[in-house]
């Protein structure tokens, strides 16, 4: 009688244990994640403002559609940038066609850009420096798509 007392309440105690275990875990990711994501989103805004403040003082001669360049223009400072930088760096206009991609990009389509892709560059150009969470076909992973505007006197490119 006592063994069978004991062992209920040893398996009520462990499943309790485990129980409490699995919510509290579950806290804690939910929580880390958050930290994380919100962590990378700062950094990723300051990082898009600077490269954005950094283009608005390039002088672009490349010609709109021809990509990378080596020459000069947006193309060599993205190239620059591929090399010290983990995050993907786009330039598009306003109908989201690409102006310039990073490296890391092959033959990136207007349909494996992230969901909310269009809303992102239609704040940018209102000038907002703006941000979405979010699953895309490009990356593997859940993504953080962060938009900047590029100015020129005082008007977004």
């Amino acid at each position: 009688m006592k063994n069978k007392i004991r062992t209920r309440l040893t398996l009520s105690f462990g499943a309790v244990i485990i129980l409490f275990t699995l919510i509290i875990g579950s806290v804690f990711v939910m929580l880390f994640r958050n930290h994380t994501i919100e962590i990378n989103k700062i950094t990723m805004q300051e990082q898009a403002v600077a490269i954005a403040e950094t283009l608005s003082t390039i002088d672009n001669t490349q010609k709109q559609g021809q990509g990378r360049s080596d020459k000069g223009g947006y193309g060599t400072y993205l190239n620059f940038l591929d090399k010290l930088n983990t995050s993907e760096v786009w330039i598009v206009d306003e109908n989201l066609n690409f102006l310039i991609q990073g490296s890391k990009n092959h033959n990136i389509t207007y349909g494996e850009m992230p969901e909310n892709a269009e809303e992102i560059v239609k704040r940018v150009f209102d000038g907002e420096v703006t941000y979405g969470k979010e699953f895309s076909s490009v990356l593997p992973a859940p993504t953080i798509t962060v938009g900047a505007p590029i100015l020129k006197d005082g008007k977004v490119i």
